[in-house]
């Protein structure tokens, strides 16, 4: 049970891990190659971190894990961009914020190109571990009904 939680933690961990990496990819850096540092730099604690969960489970279910990290990463970091296009639409956002502040924010085909990255490379993942848990015999079910529960009878 343990194991279990903590396992969770990792790909949690790893999580934001992969959403900082998406985030940073949105904000404006000196040259290409910074950016691509700084994006390593955190790409490697999220891989890391995705790898020791993996260990905890045994890799058991490591594309299913890898598949829900990145479309949750990628879920999130869409709601943070929307949430900052929608605070930079508002004049009175403008108002506060300097200017240099908010040209930060606007290395957009980088940061859509990696959204779209980590949603494609999430759907692989959950799409190629459908395929093998079909292709298993003794596998779970992925649909259909539940299977039946044994009845009690009491005297």
């Amino acid at each position: 049970m343990a194991l279990k939680a903590l396992k969770v933690i990792c790909c949690v961990v790893a999580g934001y891990f992969i959403l900082m990496v998406g985030m940073i990819g949105f904000f404006v850096a000196p040259t290409t190659k910074v950016k691509l540092i700084i994006m390593g730099g955190f790409s490697a604690p999220a891989l890391i971190m995705l790898l020791i969960g993996f260990a905890l489970d045994g890799f058991r279910h490591k594309l299913r894990d890898t598949a829900i990290v990145l479309l949750s990463a990628a879920g999130l970091e869409a709601f943070l961009v929307f949430s900052y296009a929608c605070l930079f639409a508002s004049d009175d956002f403008k108002k506060m914020m300097k200017p240099e502040m908010i040209a930060q924010f606007g290395d957009y085909p980088t940061g859509f190109v990696f959204l779209a990255a980590i949603v494609v490379l999430g759907l692989i993942a959950l799409w190629r571990e459908k395929r093998k848990l079909r292709q298993e015999p003794d596998a779970a079910p992925l649909s259909g009904p539940p299977p039946a529960r044994p009845e009690l009878h009491f005297p």
